[in-house]
């Protein structure tokens, strides 16, 4: 420590004579005022502003202009003449810099997506391309919503325009689909009364039902379907051909309901008609009520006719002999009949019986009354058979409408309900129905209301397979011209491979669809994916082998060195990797797993590198907080400079981490100027009460030790170019209060402010280093002392002296403490 002390207060000898002199000033200059704390809200130009940001008395005021500058090139010129003068305001003006490059970026960016969606709605309002119009111009709206910030009139009046011309475009386009919907809507409505018209005209034309037509149900049906007619006939004209065919249908079944109305009031008028074989009645019967052709007949009417023509023949032309029928097999259907009718099966029984009223409708007319009465009776057995099973079964019947009646007002999903509709039908048929027609009614009824719900689904459902088919038609159409045209040897087969399976993915989604129409069309379908699939199939397996040629490569590099090498090839292979085309999805998966597992032992590798490189990073950054640690703990009075050199030399071998070497840096230099500032306060310190001991010494007459100052006396003619002691005391003690930025008395302000005008005239500057300052003062002092004490000194010329060195004294300690601060 000694040596140190030596050797920072060995005597500093001057760099030129220039320095060692100064000259004598005439006036002095009054002490500097505090600046004004307004000064920066007090300026009202960016011109202003840069001044106090670069000439501004403290760092807060310049910091302070450098926050109310916006101009980037004030901050520009700002930044570059604070560099290496204030840190603070030179890092405060180049991040303003940044964030108003950063507020510009943001601001082209924002500009940029503007002007893109101006240029899209733009476009959008005049392109030719109608397809999913609403749903683009949607999502145009919503990114201009998105739009953060205010926009310029002219952008807002271009947008507004083309908003206006898309909407009208949009509702157009609505418009046309609407009122194409509603012709689609109206001709499948159409199509739809017409075949349901023929559903109900091919069934009355199967087979007379077992238990008789509805009246009720076809007169519903008829008015429901006219009405249906009418309504989508309204505001379309349906096809020619599909109005002839409906006008045809429509007069068919209106003419069976006609003689079903007659048939169901002459009914029993009929039967005693042909049991009396009363041919007038019978005769008028069948006039009146002019059953249909093409639809069978009641059988009492069916054999009505039998009975009219038999009566015609007779008495028109000689009698032909009919065609033969084996009376055998009536009979062995009669035996068949009794049978089922003993066992009490009523179904077998009902097929039997008809049966044999069939054969005897075909024998003649003698034949057919030797069997008339075995058949009777048999049918009197069936009706009691029918009779009692429908009494034992009524309860099942009746819980089978309520069953159906509750499953009418349940909510259900069509095909479920169909499948429960069905079930109780199916139940109703095995039980035999019932002969009463109005719990028969009732159940219908009930089934006709649950089905309703359904019968709407299925018509939907078909309308569905319909445009399905459509759909599967136009894709085949598309895909046929795609194969057609497509040139294998430059193709891009990635994109050929996402066209196939587009095509086949909407080819899935086009369901349900008719089978029987949809056949041929799969058939076409699977040819042509067959034929790209052809192609592809040799392009999958050329890439199979390069993606196989890259994994044995990336397991050649696993325990390559340099790992540098390695790393940087692992991931050229990886970029080779994504440019490979298609493969086969199950091999690819094979050798993605081999090609993943080379890369992470390669990059494992790198990374246990980089694992030990943090670990010594870290291990670093601990022995730099260790030192900074040691420096903060230390005694500055004790330490000595090589200790010092040592730290410096410690700390800078440290390999550092990037993102903590600064940090650290900025805290050791700190702890290290901490240290060597006390130790300059400390020396200031010794320095100060040195120069007071002198001053009391040569007061009391003594003269000071050499020790008592580092540098020589000035001669008295450079310091103060007086003659006489007291005016040179005088002019001495004036230069110490400039030096120490002391107080003068009022009677020396003039003398003072002609001194320092000296000064800088000469070139020295207004402010001074504190080394500089007490370089001078030591100086003074050291010429002060070689006055004589008793020639015209006095006690003011030493008390305003020690008052000088005081105010330097406490004022170099505070500034050294705002330093550290």
């Amino acid at each position: 420590m000694a040596g140190f002390l030596k050797q920072f207060f060995k005597p500093r000898q001057p760099t030129s004579a220039a320095a060692q002199s100064e000259p004598q000033a005439s006036t002095a200059t009054p002490e500097r005022p505090a600046p004004d704390p307004d000064i920066v809200a007090k300026a009202t130009t960016t011109g202003e502003l840069e001044t106090l940001a670069t000439q501004g008395e403290t760092a807060a005021i310049r910091r302070e202009a450098i926050g109310r500058i916006q101009d980037t090139e004030a901050l520009e010129r700002i930044s570059r003449a604070l560099k290496g003068r204030d840190k603070g305001a030179f890092q405060a003006a180049r991040r303003k810099l940044r964030e108003q490059r950063e507020q510009a970026e943001a601001e082209e960016a924002r500009q940029a997506d503007i002007e893109r969606i101006l240029q899209d709605i733009e476009e959008l309002a005049t392109t030719q391309d109608t397809k999913l119009y609403q749903a683009r111009l949607d999502a145009l709206v919503s990114r201009w919503g998105s739009i953060s910030g205010t926009t310029e009139s002219a952008q807002t009046q271009r947008y507004e325009a083309s908003l206006a011309r898309c909407r009208e475009r949009a509702q157009a386009i609505a418009d046309e689909e609407a009122q194409a919907r509603a012709e689609q809507e109206q001709a499948q409505e159409q199509q739809g009364a017409v075949e349901t018209l023929a559903a109900t005209a091919e069934q009355l034309a199967s087979a007379w039902p077992e238990e008789g037509a509805s009246l009720s149900s076809l007169d519903a049906m008829i008015k429901t379907q006219r009405n249906r007619w009418e309504q989508a006939t309204a505001n379309r004209t349906p096809d020619a051909e599909l109005k002839t065919r409906f006008e045809r249908l429509m007069a068919q079944l209106e003419a069976y309901y006609q003689a079903l109305s007659a048939w169901q009031q002459h009914e029993a008028q009929l039967e005693q008609a042909l049991q009396e074989k009363d041919t007038e009645t019978i005769e008028a019967t069948l006039a009146a009520v002019n059953w249909p052709e093409g639809f069978p007949a009641p059988p009492a009417l069916a054999r009505a006719r039998k009975h009219r023509d038999g009566q015609t023949r007779s008495s028109s032309e000689p009698q032909q002999e009919a065609p033969r029928v084996d009376t055998g097999e009536l009979g062995r259907t009669l035996d068949a009949l009794e049978q089922s009718l003993e066992q009490q099966q009523l179904k077998p029984s009902r097929e039997h019986f008809r049966e044999a009223q069939k054969l005897q409708d075909q024998l003649p007319e003698k034949e057919a009354r030797q069997h008339q009465a075995r058949i009777t009776r048999l049918g009197r057995q069936l009706q009691e058979l029918r009779d009692w099973l429908g009494f034992a079964a009524r309860p099942k019947l009746e819980s089978l409408c309520e069953q159906m009646e509750y499953l009418a007002d349940q909510p259900m999903e069509p095909e479920a309900k169909a499948e429960h509709i069905q079930d109780l039908q199916q139940q109703w048929y095995d039980l035999g129905g019932t002969p009463d027609q109005q719990l028969w009614q009732r159940f219908k009824d009930a089934t006709d209301r649950a089905y309703e719900p359904c019968h709407q689904y299925f018509n939907e459902k078909k309308r569905l397979k319909e445009a399905n088919l459509e759909k599967r038609q136009y894709i085949v159409g598309q895909l046929q011209e795609f194969v057609d045209n497509l040139d294998w040897a430059g193709c891009d087969y990635k994109a050929v491979d996402r066209i196939q399976r587009t095509a086949r993915r909407e080819w899935s989604d086009a369901k349900p669809v008719d089978y029987r129409a949809n056949r041929p069309l799969q058939k076409q379908f699977d040819r042509l994916i067959k034929a790209l699939n052809a192609g592809l199939e040799a392009e999958r397996e050329r890439n199979d082998a390069l993606k196989r040629d890259v994994v044995e490569r990336a397991e050649a590099l696993i325990e390559h060195d340099p790992l540098r090498e390695a790393t940087e090839g692992a991931k050229a292979l990886q970029k080779e990797w994504e440019a490979i085309g298609i493969t086969h999805q199950q091999e690819d998966r094979r050798l993605w797993k081999a090609f993943r597992a080379a890369c992470d032992q390669i990059f494992a590798r790198l990374s246990e590198q980089r694992e030990a490189r943090e670990e010594a990073f870290n291990a670093a950054a601990e022995e730099a907080e260790s030192l900074i640690r040691q420096l903060q703990d230390i005694d500055p009075t004790e330490v000595e400079p090589a200790e010092l050199e040592a730290f410096r030399k410690a700390f800078r071998a440290l390999e550092l981490p990037r993102d903590r070497a600064g940090a650290l840096a900025d805290r050791f230099n700190k702890a290290m100027d901490g240290v060597q500032q006390q130790q300059m306060s400390a020396l200031r310190a010794q320095r100060y009460q040195q120069w007071l001991a002198a001053l009391d010494q040569h007061q009391s007459g003594e003269t000071p030790g050499p020790e008592s100052f580092r540098h020589p006396p000035m001669p008295l003619e450079q310091a103060t170019q007086e003659s006489d002691t007291p005016s040179q005391a005088r002019a001495l003690c004036i230069r110490v209060e400039i030096v120490s930025g002391a107080a003068t008395p009022p009677e020396d302000q003039a003398q003072r402010m002609a001194l320092q005008v000296s000064r800088l005239n000469e070139g020295m500057k207004s402010e001074q280093s504190l080394e500089s300052q007490e370089d001078e003062l030591d100086s003074l002092l050291a010429t002060w002392c070689e006055l004589d004490a008793a020639d015209g000194l006095t006690p003011e010329h030493y008390q305003r002296l020690r008052e000088a060195l005081k105010h330097w004294f406490l004022r170099s300690s505070g500034d050294e403490a705002s330093q550290q601060t």
